[in-house]
């Protein structure tokens, strides 16, 4: 893979994160599950949810909260034409449902660093997540 082949994947894969990042903010769950690969692997505490009807079930049960995932520094040490790993860092911030335009009030200590630490596949519809695993870096002692 030349350099300029790198650069292109290694944007792609930034903006996979940021999209999924973005959809699991707004709940928009389907299209964050649209990023996986049928067969994906999402690890979210260590519980993996195999395929997106897992992980369609996960997101559905899932509790109704604000969130934020900030994203920051992404590594792909793994880069060929149809595979990739990379390891992105989040500052998630969590809060009661937004009532309404207005902003959250939430507490500081539900906020924490994680994380992802994940295996990309090309497919026919693009780069998509075939693994997703999601380790805790900082957290507050009680996490919900």
């Amino acid at each position: 893979m030349d350099e300029s082949d790198r650069m292109l994947t290694e944007w792609q894969l930034t903006g996979l994160s940021q999209r999924f990042a973005y959809f699991l903010d707004n709940n928009d769950f389907e299209a964050m599950i649209d990023l996986f690969a049928p067969d994906g692997v999402f690890d979210r505490g260590g519980t993996p949810l195999r395929g997106h009807d897992e992980i369609r079930t996960a997101m559905r049960d899932r509790p109704a909260l604000t969130t934020r995932h900030l994203l920051t520094n992404f590594h792909f040490p793994e880069l060929t034409a149809d595979s990739a790993t990379g390891v992105i860092g989040s500052l998630v911030l969590h809060g009661p449902m937004a009532d309404g335009e207005g902003p959250v009030t939430y507490a500081t200590e539900q906020g924490r660093v994680v994380e992802f630490h994940d295996r990309y596949s090309l497919t026919h519809a693009g780069w998509r997540l075939a693994s997703r695993e999601v380790r805790p870096i900082l957290q507050p002692e009680i996490w919900p």
